[in-house]
């Protein structure tokens, strides 16, 4: 039989990292665990602990309990890993008909521009990750990646290369997904490398515009393509797209994995409805419910502190208008900072306010318009619970 670090790293075939395998495999044998229990049982760090469980949980392969203290119990493989196990042979009839369609598109380029073009395709971690290194050590102008969570973990595994090609000049810049929020590839992303977060339904790296590295995993298959300007191009319009719309990830990296998750998902439900909602509200002097939009994405605002609020809406507004918000509980007050003449920190100003009245805080707002210099709106409170805190 095998043993629990043989299991575990058996388990980098279902895209686990390896944290997340050691805890499902730590769970299967010893049972149900609070966060440190599996930290002692699977040897991880004590503060990875709960966001492991956290994904875990998200991937179909635990289940964590809401009661203090939180515990987390594995889902047993039969049940967890069919679906994982049907999701892999999806990937890998996926990636043959995207080689093929690959081939074709860059066929077509070389006879459109009677130029030869090589071809390369691995399989397995290994392979994958050497070619990937080699084309980012390569770089000269640009290193564009739009990647979901195992993909990231291949673009963080090169992070080395892109420093030094970000260094000579190149152009990096990284789109990861919103699964990889929290986990441990993002946060070993280098320094000064720009790095956002968006969903874009593509994993693949494209250099220089022309060479292309399409990936299928972090144990899976991978086509490595150059001189391939057509399909290039086609990504590289694809990427600058979704970067216009994408979310910073340096904000939400100093909340943590559960908390920065959920800023994430209040940002682009904000983002959706939350402006037009604000500027309606403002126009109409109806009562505004702005928390409203965030309940029906599952973030309620009501077993929160203040400053848990002001945290959340701190990084919402510094990924989203380079501002800030700051909470003077000495002086009882609440300042929302946007550095960009947007509005788009308007709507945080206004959950705030909302957050304060439904525990009796009365508010008086003052809204400044800087020309050039963004919004500030500086929320004065008084009467009952001026300065709410925590229970």
């Amino acid at each position: 039989m095998a043993d629990a670090g043989e299991l575990a790293a058996g388990l980098a075939e279902f895209g686990l990292g390896q944290y997340e395998a050691r805890a499902y495999v730590a769970l299967l044998v010893g049972g149900t665990a609070t966060a440190g229990e599996l930290a002692y049982r699977a040897e991880i760090p004590r503060t990875k602990a709960y966001p492991v469980m956290v994904r875990l949980e998200r991937k179909g392969l635990a289940t964590v309990g809401g009661h203090k203290p939180v515990t987390c119990s594995a889902v047993p493989p039969g049940e967890s890993l069919e679906e994982a196990i049907r999701a892999q042979i999806e990937k890998v009839n996926s990636m043959n008909a995207l080689v093929s369609g690959l081939r074709a598109a860059s066929d077509g380029a070389r006879r459109l521009h009677g130029a030869e073009e090589r071809r390369y395709t691995h399989v397995g971690h290994a392979g994958v990750l050497a070619r990937a290194q080699e084309m980012a050590s390569s770089a000269a102008s640009s290193a564009h990646a739009m990647v979901d969570d195992a993909g990231l973990g291949v673009v963080a595994e090169c992070g080395g290369a892109l420093s030094e090609a970000r260094r000579r000049g190149a152009d990096v810049r990284v789109i990861a997904s919103p699964e990889a929020i929290g986990t441990d590839a993002l946060a070993s992303m280098p320094r000064g490398i720009d790095v956002r977060v968006s969903p874009t339904g593509h994993n693949c790296v494209v250099l220089d515009a022309s060479g292309v590295l399409v990936l299928g995993g972090e144990a899976g298959r991978a086509a490595a393509l150059e001189s391939s300007a057509i399909l290039a191009g086609d990504l590289e319009r694809a990427f600058e797209s979704a970067w216009a719309g994408a979310v910073p990830a340096a904000p939400l990296a100093a909340l943590g994995g559960g908390a920065a998750r959920e800023a994430y998902d209040a940002i682009v439900a904000i983002g959706e409805a939350g402006l037009g909602s604000a500027l309606a509200s403002e126009m109409s002097r109806k009562p505004r419910r702005m928390a409203a939009i965030l309940e029906e994405r599952g973030i309620g605002l009501g077993g929160r502190s203040l400053g848990d609020v002001v945290c959340m809406a701190d990084a919402a507004v510094r990924a989203t208008c380079g501002g800030s918000v700051s909470l003077d509980e000495k002086g009882g007050s609440v300042v929302v900072e946007s550095g960009l003449n947007s509005g788009r920190s308007l709507p945080w100003a206004l959950i705030i306010e909302e957050y304060l009245g439904a525990r009796g805080v009365r508010t008086r707002t003052v809204y400044q318009a800087r020309a050039g210099r963004g919004e500030r709106v500086h929320i004065k409170m008084s009467g009952r619970g001026a300065a709410p805190r925590k229970a």
